[in-house]
């Protein structure tokens, strides 16, 4: 079981750099700093977001949790769905505001209403447990499924336990064994293990349709989009393992990160730049996006996933 309580928070966001590789550990400094700051007064909701997350990781700034919760709220507030899942982080935890478990169900809700992958999660995790709310593994499958669905590896993990163990579904070994698959893909080790003890109690032609199933599943999207409050949609922060920058411009990187946007911006020293997805090479799963206003190297940061499984 993952210590509970462990809740990090998710925050993409692209920084100049000196180097075309994004791999490297990073800091902010005072300047960029300064930049977000003025970009979030103005109501800017992405520089409100990246602020939040800037006061909560110390990063070109003193940590401050108090200022990082307001920042998160402003965002919220606004309808960016990444926000209200760290405005819920924050009254789960008591970080800047105090601890809340009702707030912080009422905030991931409205992420997880959004399709917010790691709020579902978050959720899923409550109803299994109990926590907060009255235990129902029903409701527990279903934001488990809403998550998982999406490719969230926690979610797909729980979901082969709850699948193996039949509880509040009926007792699958293929679907537990697809969702083992699919989250020991993405390096989950607890389902590396589930799965070699569930593949003893499986014939040869359950493993066989339970591993095609897994071959044939892809992720859905999200459902609904945050917005804005000038009324324009657009997507929240998706999470990913990184990419890189071409040389000649062009930023590569996986399919899910960027995958359904509508709106694409770096924040950088420069301020806020617009990109746009050009090609799509659905064979590898990636895309690529052109940078505009002459930026040319920039730097990936991501600190994801929430959570602590339901066991």
């Amino acid at each position: 079981m993952r210590p509970e309580g462990l809740i990090r928070i998710l925050f993409i966001v692209l920084l100049l750099t000196t180097s075309p590789l994004a791999g490297q550990e990073f800091t902010i400094d005072t300047e960029l700093f300064a930049k977000l700051n003025d970009s979030a007064e103005n109501g800017d909701v992405v520089s409100q977001f990246a602020l939040g997350a800037c006061y909560e990781l110390g990063k070109g700034t003193s940590r401050n949790v108090t200022e990082a919760a307001k920042w998160y709220r402003k965002a919220a507030d606004q309808g960016y769905m990444a926000a209200e899942f760290c405005v819920g982080n924050c009254y789960f935890n008591g970080n800047g505001v105090p601890q809340d478990r009702v707030e912080a169900l009422k905030w991931y809700r409205r992420a997880a209403d959004k399709g917010f992958a790691y709020a579902q999660y978050n959720l899923g995790t409550f109803y299994a447990k109990g926590d907060g709310v009255v235990q129902d593994l029903s409701k527990a499958v279903e934001w488990f499924l809403k998550a998982g669905n999406q490719g969230e590896a926690g979610a797909q993990y729980n979901l082969g336990v709850i699948y193996y163990k039949g509880d509040g579904v009926t007792k699958d070994f293929v679907e537990a064994y697809k969702w083992f698959n699919l989250a020991s893909a993405q390096g989950n080790a607890d389902a590396r293990k589930w799965r070699q003890i569930i593949e003893s109690r499986m014939t040869a032609n359950q493993i066989a349709e339970a591993q095609k199933m897994a071959r044939e599943f892809r992720p859905s999207k999200s459902s609904s989009t945050a917005s804005r409050g000038g009324g324009a949609d657009f997507k929240g922060p998706s999470s990913g393992t990184g990419f890189f920058i071409a040389e000649d411009g062009f930023m590569i990187s996986n399919a899910h990160v960027i995958e359904g946007s509508t709106a694409i911006r770096l924040v950088t020293s420069a301020g806020l730049i617009s990109a746009k997805v050009v090609k799509v090479d659905a064979a590898n799963a990636s895309r690529c996006s052109r940078r505009r206003a002459g930026l040319r190297r920039c730097r990936w940061w991501q600190a994801v996933e929430c959570g602590w499984g339901a066991r």
